[in-house]
């Protein structure tokens, strides 16, 4: 089966949206079984989610912050918007179990919202500045292993030389250009942000 290195640049992960995003009146319960059997996927992934090295130490730093997480911080749902994940600041990360189709896939996803939801809890990012969500979404693109060499040579981008910078750069921009106020200046947004925020690597020492 497929995972996250063959999807293409059309579905994105988005960060804290408070301002346009899903709620739970929007969230469909599974009712199919195919959608049963993409819940019962999820859920057994999240069962072992806090095993991994990554999310364990993002869930340290993030509690050292004063920022605890708790069970109920992730959870699997069934989404009718065009999105992988999103994290809101109240309720955790949500992974949209109907458009995750692997454990590969489903970890970049929680890896990616790991950095929107640190970066909330380190710096408190305002929805409302389009420079704050470029650098935060600079920062996953990063951070979260969405575009390590073997994704980017399965989704037909190949730059022996730049391809890492390049990745973050296209999957920062698309991510930002999801909010409809950033929309038309996100090239402009993420140029203001991409010095400063593609060498932030925190809280690691350097991208994992």
């Amino acid at each position: 089966m497929a995972d996250l290195s063959t999807q293409t640049d059309d579905t994105t992960t988005t960060p804290n949206q408070q301002n346009n995003t899903t709620n739970d009146q929007t969230l469909q319960q599974p009712t199919t079984r195919a959608q049963r059997k993409q819940h019962n996927a999820c859920e057994k992934f999240l069962k072992n989610l806090n095993k991994n090295p990554y999310v364990k130490h993002m869930i340290e730093e993030m509690e050292k912050l004063g920022c605890p997480v708790t069970e109920k911080f992730f959870s699997c749902r069934n989404c009718p918007v065009e999105s992988e994940g999103f994290y809101l600041s109240k309720i955790g990360i949500t992974l949209c179990e109907n458009h995750l189709i692997s454990n590969k896939h489903r970890e970049v996803v929680a890896r990616h919202e790991l950095v929107h939801a640190y970066d909330t809890c380190r710096a408190h990012v305002k929805v409302t500045d389009c420079v704050h969500l470029a650098c935060s979404e600079i920062r996953a693109a990063n951070l979260s292993g969405e575009c390590y060499f073997g994704r980017e040579v399965l989704r037909g981008n190949v730059d022996f030389r730049r391809h890492h910078p390049a990745c973050v750069k296209r999957r920062a921009l698309l991510s930002l250009s999801s909010w409809p106020h950033c929309s038309k200046e996100s090239r402009k947004f993420l140029k203001q942000a991409w010095s400063r925020c593609y060498r932030d690597t925190a809280p690691f020492d350097f991208v994992p």
